[in-house]
């Protein structure tokens, strides 16, 4: 790869800058704050955008509001260069973050071809290096020399590891990294038990608290069964008082024979009735236990926002259809502008405009410069008349000063003859000198008037520009063309830019409609979740159960009637006989006693069955919450089980990195070395383990040294030669440019000598381009005669 051309639109402390490069050495220089470190940015910029890498979500970088202009609302910037097969590729770059993308175009044909490369779903944008291997960090930790950041991070270290692995199994899909940062992840997700908010946490929280429910809960059901017992046995003793107020009610019948005969079978009518309520009355209370208003009430908000998301989903799917009928319009008008400016380019049609603006100009200045020059002639220049009538005059002078300095015969006086002499010289000398002065200055205007012809250029300018124009009929119709394709270029951005953010709403949208249809389902499982253990399916069915502990209060209530008019009408049965019969007041004494007992007995059972509905309502059964505890216990269990295995794979894949460093650190040690060695001409041989740590061999004895026992300048050699080494393994396709700041301010003069030399050599196969605000580099390269391209901000 080779980079051709940069445009900084607007970046940084640069507006409408351009620079040329060219393959091999190029040398930017300029003095502190001349924007070196800025054009450096610039490139990174146009490959990458100033994002974090490794995020799971787009992240701006710092750099972001770094070269952010200041008093400017644009942000952009485009850069060309050659690929790997020889094509002109323009990439075009907004960084603004509402205006935030990149387009590509093939820089010959002006193609867009933006959607030929691939796609970053991080950061939404496409990626105009092509391929996926190296991001930001790997790009500033091996081509990207940044001033005073010699040093690489780990992340390059991750990446190199990974690289090694490939290169020892020949497969490009192996990221032992990636492998341990999910593991990593994975349990962070699962947690630790003293983690209160992580699953592991949360399970072993939730089995606690229900185990202190389970405590509870026993105790409660152990009253409840107390309470039960007691229950039977007044329900046994109800059952005797009732055999006993039966066996009564039988002696007085014997007694009474015909006389309450009818009255009985009434009596026994009603008994029925009474028995039959009863029954109906547990089946309702039955049912009645098994529903609730507060569960009623969640489920119908449940459904309520179900119908509610329903109706937004609808609403959002109609804006879909708008959008889609919006950008099938958009990219029609689109095409008709691509087509109407696919002969032309914008950058030439504004400089053609510029150019027709400086020919009217300079054909105006030229042709007033001319007329201005004719005025400034004198009278002798203009009229011949004139010249002749000054050559006479000059005549007649000589012929006076002649005369008077002859006097033939004497006949003048002597104050005569110098009178004459004076005034025939003056005479002479005035008009020679005129005459003189306004052939020199006609002779110039004739020269110039000759040697340009303003005319000619112009006219041959304005043929190319008609030619290309396609020969509008005036210099009107050709300005009013090239506004009309520059205005048609605008509208093709605008149309671009509108389809871009259409697309993106209508994503919006998508992914709104997404979330929306999960939150239905989710509502309408929990609906379920309810409703199928009841053996109901609808809403509906669950309110008609809620009837049921009415049903049960309005069968009480007849139950509770039907009891008194039994008794009424058995009390009346007796209340008759016993103005018979003594007998019979005995037995209504008696009966009197049973039922009290019987009544007393029963308001007991209702005490004891409400004590423990209350009970059984404060808690779950023990039986459930024993269930639900086994369940967190499974869970708590596979997450142990899950954290075992995660630590056995990240242990593995460890040691399965660093074997494989191991077994591949020997061809990165001879490659780190070969460079080094070429750069100081002592150190040959390096270790380097799976964290880039360096050791250099000391070629004295052997021994090998740690970075901080040497110099700094040796030092910044050591990394400079790592990051050179380091990007054939990164970077298969050896097509980045190396692109360096400043990488020598710790170098000595022969250091310095020694990396220019190296960086020469590199520049005999891959552009160099050295930002530097020394003069050092520039002598270096003069001297030694290293052919370079050198660009002075």
């Amino acid at each position: 790869m080779k980079i051709k051309t940069l445009h900084l639109i607007a970046f940084g402390k640069f507006k409408q800058t351009t620079i040329e490069l060219d393959d091999g050495f190029n040398l930017i220089y300029g003095p502190n704050e001349a924007g070196k470190s800025t054009i450096q940015a610039f490139i990174e910029g146009m490959f990458f955008g100033f994002y974090k890498p490794y995020r799971k979500r787009r992240t701006y970088s710092e750099a972001f509001e770094q070269y952010k202009p200041l008093y400017s609302e644009q942000y952009r910037g485009a850069m060309i260069y050659v690929d790997e097969m020889g094509r002109e590729i323009r990439i075009e770059r907004d960084f603004l973050k509402e205006r935030d993308g990149v387009r590509l175009f093939d820089n010959i044909t002006g193609e867009d071809i933006t959607e030929t490369f691939p796609y970053d779903n991080i950061t939404k944008q496409y990626m105009p290096l092509g391929y996926q291997s190296i991001n930001a960090s790997i790009y500033n930790n091996t081509v990207n020399f940044r001033q005073m950041a010699s040093k690489t991070n780990a992340d390059l270290a991750r990446e190199i590891n990974d690289k090694l692995i490939d290169m020892a199994n020949n497969d490009t899909d192996i990221s032992v990294h990636r492998v341990i940062d999910y593991l990593d992840e994975k349990k962070k997700a699962i947690g630790t038990f003293r983690a209160t908010k992580s699953n592991y946490g949360m399970a072993v929280r939730n089995r606690s608290e229900l185990e202190d429910k389970l405590e509870i809960s026993e105790e409660k059901y152990q009253k409840i069964r107390l309470n039960q017992r007691k229950i039977m046995d007044y329900r046994e003793e109800i059952k005797r008082l009732t055999q006993e107020q039966a066996d009564i009610a039988a002696a007085e019948e014997r007694q009474k024979v015909q006389a309450i005969e009818a009255q009985k079978e009434k009596l026994d009518r009603i008994k029925a009735e009474g028995e039959a309520l009863e029954k109906t009355l547990a089946a309702y209370q039955a049912d009645a236990e098994k529903y609730n208003i507060t569960t009623y009430n969640h489920l119908q908000m449940l459904e309520d926002d179900r119908s509610q998301l329903n109706r937004q989903i609808s609403r959002y799917e109609q804006q879909i259809r708008d959008i889609e009928e919006k950008i099938e319009n958009t990219q029609k008008k689109s095409e008709r502008l691509h087509a109407k400016v696919r002969h032309y380019n914008a950058l030439q049609v504004e400089k053609d405009r510029e150019d027709l603006k400086r020919i009217q100009s300079q054909y105006s200045r030229t042709e007033k410069k001319f007329e201005r020059q004719r005025g400034g002639l004198s009278i002798f220049d203009r009229h011949p008349i004139s010249t002749a009538v000054s050559v006479v005059d000059s005549l007649v002078g000589v012929f006076v000063l002649l005369l008077s300095l002859i006097n033939p015969g004497h006949f003048l006086p002597s104050a005569a003859v110098i009178g004459l002499a004076v005034v025939g010289g003056v005479l002479a000398l005035f008009f020679g000198l005129s005459f003189y002065a306004a052939h020199r200055r006609s002779t110039r205007l004739s020269e110039t008037a000759a040697s340009f012809d303003p005319q000619d250029r112009i006219a041959t300018h304005l043929s190319i520009l008609m030619e290309r124009y396609r020969e509008p009929r005036d210099l009107d119709a050709l300005r009013m063309q090239m506004d009309s394709i520059l205005d048609a270029f605008d509208r093709v951005t605008a149309a671009d830019q509108e389809l871009s953010n259409l697309s993106l709403q209508k994503q919006s949208l998508e992914e709104q409609i997404e979330s929306y249809s999960d939150k239905i389902d989710k509502d309408q499982q929990a609906i379920n979740d309810v409703l199928n253990p009841l053996g109901i399916s609808k809403l509906e069915d669950y309110r008609q159960g809620l009837d049921n502990e009415r049903k049960a209060l309005d069968i009480q209530a007849k139950i509770t009637a039907n009891r008194q008019l039994y008794n009424d009408l058995e009390g009346e049965n007796y209340i008759r006989v016993s103005k018979e019969s003594d007998l019979f007041q005995e037995a209504k004494q008696r009966k009197r006693t049973v039922k009290r007992s019987i009544a007393s007995a029963q308001r007991e059972v209702a005490r004891l069955e409400g004590e423990n509905q209350t009970l059984a309502d404060e808690v779950d059964s023990p039986v459930a919450l024993r269930e639900k505890i086994d369940g967190i216990n499974g869970q708590i269990a596979a997450y142990e089980e899950e954290i075992r295995a995660c630590d056995m794979a990240e242990s593995f894949f460890m040691r399965y990195q660093k074997e494989t460093h191991r077994s591949q650190a020997g061809s990165l040690n001879e490659r780190i070395g070969d460079i080094l060695k070429k750069i100081t001409n002592k150190y040959r041989e390096v270790r380097i383990d799976d964290k880039l740590n360096i050791k250099v061999m000391d070629p004295q004895n052997s021994n090998l040294i740690d970075l901080n026992q040497l110099s700094g300048g040796t030092i910044d050699q050591i990394y400079f030669a790592l990051r050179f080494g380091l990007r054939d393994i990164v970077d298969e396709q050896r097509t980045l440019p190396f692109i360096l700041d400043d990488p020598f301010v710790q170098y000595d003069d022969k250091r310095r000598k020694e990396g220019i030399l190296f960086l020469s050599r590199v520049a005999k196969d891959d552009q160099v381009i050295l930002l530097t605000c020394s003069q050092n580099e520039k002598q270096i390269l003069d001297q030694d005669d290293i052919p370079y391209t050198g660009i002075s901000l």
